[in-house]
């Protein structure tokens, strides 16, 4: 499989988008199922790497899990919801895992 020709590929689909690009991909030799779902796995990876990324991000500019513990002190919540809440809040790098597996999974089920 040549890295340089999916690129290429991609590049030209996206940004020439026509009937006649279209009709240029399907005459490809390597234009079949098998092809297609191993470009949606590897778009999938990606996905689920960026998504990751963005977890981790997000969860350290929100101020992380100190920041939102006395943010949940203060806000006169009942016990169970501030319980609630805190595990949420300290779930950090597993969010990060969790989204990336769920992306992993779901990518390709919902193409």
């Amino acid at each position: 499989m040549d890295f340089a020709s999916i690129f290429q590929t991609w590049i030209t689909v996206l940004t020439k988008p026509s009937e006649a690009t279209f009709e240029a991909e399907r005459q490809k030799p390597n234009a079949n199922l098998t092809t297609a779902i191993i470009w949606i796995v590897i778009a999938a990876v990606i996905l689920a790497i960026f998504s990751a990324l963005g977890a981790l991000i997000s969860n350290f500019i929100g101020g992380g899990t100190a920041a939102m513990q006395s943010l949940l002190d203060q806000a006169d919540l009942p016990p169970e919801v501030a319980t609630q809440l805190a595990a949420y809040m300290a779930l950090g790098t597993g969010s990060a895992i969790g989204t990336f597996c769920f992306t992993l999974v779901l990518a390709p089920l919902v193409f």
